[in-house]
């Protein structure tokens, strides 16, 4: 499926996989024995464009916003979207909040937690600074503790995860996506 056929059904929050030609891409594949190297967060801003899709990512300076059709165009490799859980249906802006929140705090990227935290395995949660994954999970995490209904699905995920930052390896498996879709 291509990403125009799959763009109405990317909602705020959904998870943006990808996994780019490049050698330092190849590198995290091949640490973290994945197909991905990178996480973003889709983010809908519906009052004003009812069709542009956005992404949020953590890249080398810091959070960025940019229309995921542009970042398509410009991008070598492969992109899947994985779609949340329909749980998270009803707390969507409230994820998007956290993610824009995180923006406007002018949050820097975290190489340490990046590349040292995950040699041996998983990085430490830390929220001051993030890494793509990081980001994506520190936005579902904050809402999901608010939440009772919520509370149970994103303790089973800190199990999975020691209660450590995910890579974009772990997204499909912490039970909180459906099915990955290909779009690029």
């Amino acid at each position: 499926m291509d990403y125009l056929k799959q763009r109405p059904l990317i909602k705020t929050g959904d998870p943006i996989q990808w996994k780019s030609k490049s050698v330092i891409g190849a590198i995290i594949r091949w640490w973290t024995k994945s197909e991905y190297n990178h996480t973003a967060m889709a983010i809908r801003f519906r009052e004003y464009d009812t069709d542009r899709v956005f992404i949020i990512e953590a890249m080398e300076h810091g959070l960025q916003l940019r229309a995921l059709s542009d970042r398509l165009d410009d991008f070598k490799g492969e992109v899947w979207h994985l779609p949340l859980i329909d749980i998270y249906d009803p707390v969507r802006h409230e994820i998007g909040r956290a993610g824009l929140y995180a923006i406007g705090r002018g949050v820097k990227y975290d190489y340490r937690g990046c590349v040292f935290g995950n040699i041996k395995d998983r990085a430490s949660k830390d929220y001051s600074k993030l890494f793509c994954s990081e980001f994506w999970y520190m936005c579902i995490e904050s809402v999901s503790n608010n939440r009772d209904v919520l509370r149970p699905i994103i303790a089973q995920a800190n199990v999975y995860l020691n209660n450590e930052a995910p890579t974009p390896a772990d997204i499909p498996y912490l039970g909180l996506t459906k099915k990955e879709v290909k779009i690029l």
